[in-house]
């Protein structure tokens, strides 16, 4: 059954659910799943959604940076000749999820 079509949860069966997906850096998926339902589900819990939107919005800053970072890494790269390869966590950001800060990562060089 997906998320979308899912029934509301207990707030104590959320929280593990947000647990593992801290674990699995998958958090940023499950806030953006659990955002999009509240937007057709009037039932979905309040309290969790406002803290996710407050995540969603430091995420989205957070990739900004992220950006910026990558951006005068492979400037500095191409200012002395040297090949860069995208790999991992930012080159699947942009390339396999909708936004790119669903992709929970580190800049790594």
């Amino acid at each position: 059954m997906a998320l979308a079509s899912a029934p509301p949860l207990p707030s104590a069966q959320f929280q593990s659910i947000e647990t593992i997906a801290v674990q699995h850096a998958v958090r940023a998926l499950l806030r953006d799943r659990v955002l999009a339902r509240r937007n057709r589900d009037s039932d979905a819990d309040e309290r969790y959604c406002a803290a996710l939107t407050d995540l969603a919005l430091r995420e989205a800053a957070l990739e900004a940076r992220r950006n910026e970072h990558l951006i005068n890494i492979l400037e500095a790269f191409v200012a002395a000749g040297v090949a860069a390869l995208l790999f991992k966590g930012a080159a699947l950001a942009h390339s396999h999820y909708p936004r790119p800060e669903l992709r929970e990562r580190e800049i790594q060089t």
